[in-house]
């Protein structure tokens, strides 16, 4: 969470980054589309993880963020 409000502070989000994907394909994102497209993609993989613990009969840990911080308080 530090490491992404910090991004955030020193970067300019709506700043245009154009890249070349693994297919060979040039895009053209902003820094914050990218930002969030890196948080939404964690998000889906602790899924994918999640599901594949159940599948195998282990109780994954907890991953949300509001359960997280109500522990913590």
């Amino acid at each position: 969470e530090r490491e992404s409000r910090q991004i955030i502070r020193d970067y300019n989000m709506a700043r245009d980054i154009t890249y070349v994907n693994s297919q060979g394909d040039s895009h053209t994102n902003t820094i914050g589309d990218i930002f969030l497209h890196v948080i939404n993609h964690a998000t889906y993989h602790r899924g994918q993880a999640a599901l594949l613990l159940r599948q195998a009969g282990v109780h994954p840990p907890v991953t949300d963020l509001a359960y997280m911080q109500r522990a913590q308080a």
